[in-house]
């Protein structure tokens, strides 16, 4: 497997591990394409398609389209073998999970800060462990963040600002 295999990042918020395509992955480091990220409502459910209606600015409130959808976010994310994923390439990282949403949020000011200083530049994310937080009667595990710096991509692009790379065809506008 090589550069450009690669679909999707899922983060395993019950066991606090993360896979690519479904296939379980130690991931230390990643890049985010800030201008990819995407807010809005998602509705995941099994043995139907999912559905995401993004708000038309990131960050900006849109209409719940329903009470099966919840909070939800998008963007582009670079993940390589080097730093224990199976493959290498810009991945969709796409989820309805608390734990997720929360795990950005922490990390989001500061990389929208320094995101002016860095144009066509990714940012360059260590991922340092699990948080066990407690909701309701349940537990999820928030992913921990820490910016590291920036970095041009190392396959020549940074996907651009409209939404990450496999999400346009599959979501409502």
């Amino acid at each position: 497997q090589g550069k450009g295999d690669a679909s999707y990042l899922n983060w395993q918020a019950q066991r606090g591990t993360w896979s690519v395509n479904g296939e379980d992955a130690d991931i230390k480091r990643l890049l985010l394409a800030p201008e990819t990220l995407r807010t809005g409502w998602g509705r995941i459910m099994s043995g139907m398609p999912a559905d995401f209606v993004w708000a038309d600015v990131a960050g900006t409130s849109t209409s719940r389209p329903s009470e099966d959808h919840k909070q939800a976010f998008e963007i582009a994310v670079y993940v390589s073998q080097k730093h224990g994923a199976p493959v290498d390439g810009w991945v969709d990282w796409r989820t309805t999970q608390r734990g997720s949403r929360d795990g950005l949020s922490r990390i989001w000011q500061t990389v929208h800060e320094q995101a002016p200083d860095h144009p066509g530049e990714a940012v360059v994310i260590e991922f340092t462990g699990g948080e066990p937080i407690k909701i309701g009667p349940g537990q999820t595990i928030i992913p921990q963040f820490k910016v590291i710096g920036w970095t041009a991509s190392p396959d020549g692009r940074v996907p651009s600002e409209g939404g990450t790379l496999a999400s346009a065809a599959k979501t409502k506008a």
